[in-house]
């Protein structure tokens, strides 16, 4: 599926809006509609350019809330909830 993100495509320049694809959630995944969202320090840091593992171009964050709208195979139920995520969250 086709969506929109803020992409860095290099340290120390603004994020470009672009459209990207988007897989379908795979087993025990979940699309997650997100509804807000932030940069944290470490995405700031990568964006610097100070953080010597970060990789470009990148759809920086690991931080929001939203509303689950599909689920992948091997998940119990279909789940109609809300959700935030965390970094520890991402695998």
């Amino acid at each position: 599926m086709k969506t929109r993100a803020a992409v860095a495509f290099e340290a120390k320049r603004p994020l470009e809006i672009v459209e990207v694809d988007l897989e379908e959630p795979r087993a025990f995944e979940v699309l997650i509609e997100i509804k807000a969202t932030g940069i944290c320090h470490t995405d700031a840091y990568t964006l610097d350019g100070l953080d010597s593992e970060g990789i470009f171009p990148s759809i920086l964050g690991h931080e929001g809330a939203g509303v689950v709208v599909e689920v992948g195979d091997r998940l119990v139920e279909r789940l109609e909830a809300h959700a935030g995520m965390r970094f520890d969250d991402l695998g």
